[in-house]
């Protein structure tokens, strides 16, 4: 119990020490749209999760707090990089935007996460639903950077709105059309 006390503790301070750096680095020009292309790839790995993939994996077992408390660390930072990186995105480098994404999100992950993930068992869609989110913000991203404005000019109105639509359809279609697959 003391190690997923400390593991939580630590990841949400490592969150935190993350999504300041992420926040920051998004300034850099063309970066924001490596971020998108990033978040695109989360996407699409998202909607094309099998079921399966998550049969057969052993879990670690480790001999002392401290490396418990590693480990949980460890797997938040990897498995966060997508939620760090959306609420940065979603930001746009106002602080009071990143904070409160930051405040909501990390009690849904220690508090719901069991209940999410029973949600997302039963009712699939959510899980594409999830993945179009991602697809936006990622177009959103992407299509915001300073080098990308400047090389798209007078389309910036456009594609504004139709890249980000297109990567969220794009994404909820991949998810349905790889869950129709499985079915057959």
């Amino acid at each position: 119990m003391i190690g997923l006390i400390g593991g939580t503790v630590g990841a949400v301070v490592l969150r935190i020490v993350l999504i300041a750096v992420i926040t920051q680095v998004l300034l850099v020009p063309f970066l924001q749209a490596l971020g998108g292309l990033v978040l695109v790839w989360i996407a699409i790995k998202l909607v094309r999760q099998d079921a399966s993939d998550t049969k057969g994996h052993k879990v670690r077992e480790v001999s002392t707090l401290w490396e418990a408390i590693g480990i949980i660390i460890v797997a938040d930072l990897i498995m966060s990089l997508d939620n760090v990186l959306a609420v940065a995105a979603t930001a746009h480098g106002d602080l009071t935007l990143v904070l409160f994404g930051i405040g909501l999100s990390i009690p849904i992950v220690i508090c719901g996460s069991s209940l999410l993930a029973r949600l997302m068992d039963r009712f699939r869609w959510i899980v594409w639903l999830g993945g179009g989110v991602l697809g936006w913000v990622a177009g959103d991203l992407a299509i915001t950077d300073t080098l990308v404005r400047a090389s798209i000019g007078s389309w910036d109105p456009i594609l504004h709105w139709a890249l980000p639509s297109l990567l969220a359809a794009t994404a909820i279609t991949l998810g349905w059309r790889n869950a129709y697959v499985a079915s057959r």
